[in-house]
């Protein structure tokens, strides 16, 4: 059912990623960088969200939810790079708040993940007691 912890879990992953695109992720002196702005940043992002709303709405079937929730982990630490990757440029950047927003997704998209397991040992706990 859609009502389950994970998916909120996973809407809050979706909305922090999303809110990664457009929020300041770093800057160089007078200039801030959003997530749109950088193409290498925005497609893991978007990609990233993506995932996490199909993960949604695959709610009925748990293997593959759990498939792409750790397929997303992986897609938000490809962000994650892309983003330490261009702050490792020639210029020099600093970070403001808006690089929390993968981590926070992260965060939420493995409690997510944590969610769909405990989820399944309790439907193979509940058959072995048939």
């Amino acid at each position: 059912m859609i009502q389950r912890k994970q998916t909120i879990f996973f809407a809050i992953t979706a909305m922090t990623l999303l809110a990664g695109l457009v929020i300041p992720i770093f800057q160089d002196g007078q200039n801030d960088f959003i997530g749109l702005s950088k193409l290498g940043i925005a497609i893991p992002l978007i990609t990233a969200a993506l995932l996490a709303f199909v993960s949604i709405l695959l709610y009925q079937t748990r293997p593959k939810q759990l498939f792409f929730g750790k397929i997303n982990l992986a897609v938000i630490l490809l962000a994650m790079g892309a983003i330490v990757f261009y702050e490792m440029s020639d210029r020099v950047f600093s970070f403001v708040y808006g690089i929390l927003a993968p981590p926070i997704g992260l965060l939420f998209n493995f409690l997510g993940i944590q969610g769909v397991k405990s989820d399944e040992k309790l439907i193979r706990d509940m058959d072995r007691l048939r």
